[in-house]
């Protein structure tokens, strides 16, 4: 099976005090049994499909302090940078028998889970992002 061989910063983004990163962890899928024609795990082998661990990371940059995290596994695609070309999708398509119904992003959702902790969690450190 083709991956990568080590986890790898595919995209980030800063302020002045932090930096929100996406790293692609390699992974071996765990559970294909979705995958009835074979199609799914040829595609693993010859390299055309890869599988990660998607890990999106709040950093405060003067102290290096983690504040947060969010992962989401066995992610399947033709490449980690095509994981974020689902970011900011929101176009509409029936669903339970509604109408119509709102299809979001993976991406922008880890994003804005990994800045919801590091809000949550920021206070709790306050002391120690101090800088002088």
């Amino acid at each position: 099976m083709m991956y990568r061989e080590a986890s790898e910063i595919i995209w980030s983004f800063e302020t002045k005090n932090y930096r929100v990163e996406f790293e692609a962890i390699p992974e071996t899928p765990d559970d294909l049994s979705f995958d009835e024609d074979n199609q799914i795990a040829k595609a693993l082998d010859d390299g055309k499909l890869v599988c990660f661990t998607a890990h999106m990371i709040v950093t405060h940059i003067p102290t290096g302090a983690v504040l947060g995290e969010d992962y989401l596994g066995s992610c399947i695609y033709e490449s980690a940078e095509s994981f974020i070309d689902h970011r900011g999708i929101k176009h509409y398509r029936p669903y339970d028998g509604a109408e119509e119904g709102m299809c979001g992003s993976y991406f922008s959702d880890m994003v804005s889970e990994a800045i919801h902790a590091a809000r949550e969690n920021a206070p709790k450190y306050a002391f120690h992002l101090k800088v002088a």
